[in-house]
């Protein structure tokens, strides 16, 4: 792979035999001389977390393919506030190669995406964990006080995840939650556009639920009178 006398090669000290078992996992391009393509997109081809990025694991510790090999060629990332993430130039979680990472926030990976316009949304995003439906159920569990934690540890997402449903960072287009706002999942008036359809009896709970992007078991706590029935007037059955 890289030439290793260049310094900036082992810059964490693993040694070529770490580092050559890291290469071994990676399907590296080649120009028409024999040589590697530095400029190519370099994919990992073992192993990977649940949301698509590699996972490699070295002195007793599981890294992110791109994290770690960044920090290889560029030191070891300050741990600082806001936390620096190691981002991608060319978008593609599984790419290590280290000219298309870069360090930045959050933030500033959020801003890059934007300005890119690649922010594709739901479960139609390639990198998507979740789906519509369970989206739609975490968004259920948040409005039952239910933690974050348990959310988390049931879906088997990381709780920055969750977090980012509950503040409509993420997913919005699915749980109509705005950015920040995340105090009341339901007003009155949505409950009593609810309670209306659900007299009229010509529609399912799902189809009710679908039209205003709940839960199908939040429309079924309303027409039973286990929640807001202060509102419905509805008595719990």
């Amino acid at each position: 792979m890289y030439d290793e006398t260049r310094p900036y090669y082992d810059q964490m000290g693993y040694g070529n035999e770490v580092l050559e078992r890291f290469w071994s996992k990676v399907d590296v391009k080649k120009l028409e001389d024999g040589s590697d393509d530095l400029d190519a997109c370099m994919e990992w081809t073992a192993g990977c977390f649940t949301d698509g990025y590699g996972q490699f694991f070295a002195n007793k510790k599981n890294f992110r393919s791109h994290r770690f090999i960044y920090e290889c060629f560029n030191g070891l990332i300050p741990k600082r506030l806001p936390v620096l993430e190691v981002c991608h130039h060319c978008d593609t979680p599984k790419c290590v190669n280290p000219n298309h990472l870069w360090l930045g926030t959050n933030q500033e990976n959020t801003d890059d995406m934007v300005n890119k316009d690649r922010q594709a949304k739901g479960s139609k995003n390639g990198r998507a964990i979740l789906t519509d439906a369970q989206v739609l159920e975490i968004k259920y569990s948040l409005e039952q006080n239910t933690s974050v934690n348990t959310i988390a540890n049931k879906y088997n997402v990381n709780i920055h995840i969750i977090y980012k449903i509950r503040s409509g960072q993420t997913w919005s287009d699915i749980t109509g939650i705005k950015e920040g706002d995340y105090s009341s999942y339901m007003t009155n008036d949505q409950v009593l556009e609810i309670t209306t359809l659900l007299k009229k009896g010509n529609m399912k709970n799902k189809e009710i639920a679908a039209l205003l992007k709940i839960c199908p078991q939040t429309v079924s706590d309303i027409k039973c009178g286990k929640r807001w029935s202060e509102i419905t007037g509805i008595k719990r059955k």
